[in-house]
């Protein structure tokens, strides 16, 4: 498989799975999982390398700020209405609406 499709495809299916999520263009997002309330770690960068922040809970609405491919995956900035908290969750676990 030519490495040029194989990364357009990753791509585009993020981009289509997250829309457009520019730095400059804040969008409302939910963290989401199999477990309603289960955790989620909130990190201090883009990468599972990185500390922890705290956590979130499945279902929580969040901002999301930016977004980063790192580690061979998406992590996503966001931000916590209620605390203010602003840190990455791995892009698996959040989703806009």
């Amino acid at each position: 498989m030519n490495i040029k499709y194989l990364v357009g495809s990753v791509l585009v299916a993020a981009t289509v799975a997250f829309g457009a999520i520019e730095p400059a263009a804040a969008m409302p997002g939910r963290i989401v999982g199999q477990d309603y309330g289960s955790q989620v770690t909130l990190r201090s960068g883009p990468s599972a390398a990185t500390g922890s922040l705290g956590y979130g809970l499945v279902g929580q609405d969040v901002e999301l700020l930016d977004r980063v491919y790192s580690d061979g995956a998406w992590w996503i900035k966001v931000r916590f209405y209620q605390s203010g908290a602003v840190g990455w969750m791995h892009g698996n676990y959040i989703m806009p609406h």
